[in-house]
Order: structure tokens, then C-alpha cells, then sequence
């Protein structure tokens, strides 16, 4: 069963993972943590904090995002939105 979202989604999705790195550097850039690490991840060479940095920033974007998403999930519950349909949009 599709909801009608899985094109939205694919949007998304590629746009969120362009700009993960976007916001590490970002992160690290308003830290003073340099980004001394090159790697290539598929899409050409991107500068990188060491690996530590990036695991806590990764993990600390994983549960912030998580956080908001609970959040919208409240505000569709409050819309009035069932969780079926929430469901549905997340797929």
C-alpha cells in the first residue's frame, strides 16, 4: 500500500543526505574542530572531522531528529490526524 508520500519521500531522503555532511561541517566549523579527514562517500571527496567527532555528531543528529520527529507526530495527533494515517505517511 502506497500513501501518496513515497515520491515526497525519495525527494527527502536525497536531500537529507546531502545535507548531513553540510551540517557536521557546519557543527564542527562553529566548534573550532578542524576537518582534516578527506573520504571519498560516493559522491567525490567531502572533508570530514576525525571519526570520533563525526560518531557523536552522527548520533547527536540521530536523536535530535528522532526528538522532532515525535514532535510532528504530536502536533498531526493534535491536528486530529489517527495513527494510521501517521503510519501511512511515514510508511
Amino acid at each position: 500500500m502506497t500513501s501518496g508520500h513515497d515520491e515526497l519521500r525519495v525527494r527527502i531522503a536525497g536531500e537529507t543526505m546531502q545535507a548531513i555532511p553540510a551540517i557536521v561541517e557546519l557543527t564542527c566549523s562553529r566548534l573550532g574542530i578542524p576537518l582534516a579527514n578527506q573520504r571519498d562517500r560516493g559522491a567525490g571527496l567531502l572533508s570530514y572531522p576525525d571519526p570520533v567527532t563525526g560518531l557523536l555528531i552522527a548520533r547527536q543528529l540521530e536523536h535530535g531528529a528522532a526528538q522532532w520527529a515525535r514532535n510532528y507526530m504530536r502536533d498531526l495527533r493534535e491536528d486530529g490526524e489517527s495513527w494510521q494515517r501517521i503510519g501511512e505517511v511515514i510508511g
